[in-house]
C-alpha cells in the first residue's frame, strides 16, 4: 500500500519514491519519442540551455535527468513541509504528490525553464515561512526580491508571484517600510544590471523587448494532448478532494498554518492569472502550479481514513497516467 506506508517518515520510503518516478517515466524511454518544447527569450534561460546544450542531450538522458531532478526537488518541498509543521505529522505524501504531478504532463519529463524556477520557488517558499521565525527580516526580504528576479530572467511569467513577498509580510511579520523596501530593492537589483549590460552593448532595444509580453493580456489559447488531458483528470479529483477537506478542518488549525494555507492559494491564483501573458499559454507553463498543488493534495491523502478509497485514487491517478503514456 503506497499512501500507507508513505504516511510515515522511513528512510526505506525513499525507494518506493525513486520507484514511483522510475515508473511514470518507464514509457516515455521506452517509446524514446522527443518531446518537443516551447522556446523562450529570456536572458537566463537561453544562457542556461546553451551552457547544458540541451538541444544535444539524447532524449532517454534528457527525461532521466529531469527524472532524478524532480526527486530532489520533491524531496525539498518534503522537507519544507515539516520544518514549517504544515501538517499535524510528517510523512513523505508531500514529495509523493510533487512527484505524481510532474509526470502529468508530456512536457514535463523533460528540462524547461520552469523546472529550474521550481527550485528557486522552493528557495522562496523556504525563505517566506521563516519570516515570522526571525527578529529581522531585512536580508530575508531582499533575497526574496533577487530570487523572484532571477525567477523572471528563467521565465517571465513568475514576475506575476511577486507579490507574495509583500504577503508573506502582512502575514507573518510586523510592518516594517525597511523590509517591504528591502523586497522591492532585491527585485529590481537584478534587472539594473541587465539594464547596464544593454546599455554597455547600445541593445536598448533589446532590453525593452523583454517587458513586451506584460504590455497586454492575451485570451487563453493552448492546446492540450488528449492523453494528457484525460492523464490528469483523477488528479484533478483527488486535488478537489483535498481542497474540501482543507476547507472543512480549515479552523482546526493554528493561525500560522492558515495563513500558509491563504498564502498558498493566492499563489495558485497568481499563477493562472499568469496564463494570459501572450506567448506563455503552453502546457509547460503548469509547472508554476506543481508545488502549492502538491501541498494541497498531501493533505487529503493524510486524513483520509478510508483505505480503499484513498488507496484506490492513488493507484487510479497512477494506472490512468501510464494507460495514456502507452496509447
Amino acid at each position: 500500500m503506497i499512501i500507507r506506508s508513505l504516511r510515515t517518515i522511513q528512510p526505506a520510503n525513499l525507494i518506493i519514491l525513486f520507484g514511483v518516478e522510475f515508473l511514470l517515466r518507464i514509457i516515455p524511454i521506452i517509446k524514446n519519442t522527443p518531446i518537443p518544447i516551447e522556446t523562450y527569450k529570456e536572458p537566463l534561460s537561453t544562457l542556461l540551455f546553451v551552457a547544458l546544450n540541451v538541444d544535444g542531450i539524447n532524449h532517454i538522458v534528457n527525461v532521466l535527468l529531469t527524472g532524478l531532478i524532480v526527486v530532489i526537488q520533491a524531496l525539498f518541498l518534503n522537507q519544507i513541509v515539516s520544518k514549517y509543521t504544515l501538517f499535524f505529522k510528517s510523512s513523505y505524501l508531500p514529495a509523493l504528490m510533487y512527484i505524481i504531478i510532474m509526470n502529468s504532463l508530456a512536457v514535463f519529463m523533460v528540462l524547461t525553464p520552469q523546472l529550474f524556477c521550481n527550485f528557486l520557488l522552493l528557495a522562496i517558499l523556504d525563505k517566506i515561512f521563516s519570516l515570522y521565525k526571525t527578529n529581522k527580516a531585512i536580508s530575508i526580504t531582499f533575497d526574496l526580491g533577487m530570487l523572484f528576479a532571477t525567477c523572471s530572467l528563467l521565465y517571465l511569467p513568475y514576475i506575476f508571484l511577486t507579490p507574495i513577498i509583500w504577503l508573506g509580510l502582512v502575514y507573518f511579520r510586523p510592518f516594517s517600510w525597511r523590509e517591504w523596501f528591502l523586497g522591492f530593492l532585491g527585485l529590481i537589483v537584478p534587472y539594473f544590471f541587465l539594464f547596464v549590460y544593454f546599455f554597455w552593448n547600445s541593445d536598448m532595444s533589446g532590453f525593452y523587448t523583454l517587458f513586451q509580453p506584460l504590455n497586454r493580456i492575451s485570451g487563453l489559447n493552448m492546446y492540450i494532448e488528449n492523453n494528457d488531458l484525460y492523464a490528469i483528470i483523477p488528479m484533478l479529483l483527488a486535488f478537489i478532494f483535498s481542497t474540501n477537506k482543507l476547507r472543512a478542518n480549515f479552523f482546526k488549525n493554528i493561525i500560522i498554518v492558515r495563513k500558509t494555507y491563504q498564502l498558498l492559494f493566492v499563489l495558485i491564483l497568481l499563477s493562472i492569472l499568469s496564463f494570459y501573458i501572450p506567448g506563455y499559454a503552453h502546457p509547460a507553463h503548469f509547472a508554476m502550479l506543481t508545488i502549492p498543488m502538491a501541498i494541497y493534495m498531501s493533505y487529503y491523502f493524510l486524513i483520509a481514513k478510508r483505505v480503499w478509497i484513498y488507496e484506490g485514487l492513488a493507484y487510479c491517478i497512477l494506472i490512468t497516467m501510464l494507460v495514456f503514456q502507452v496509447v
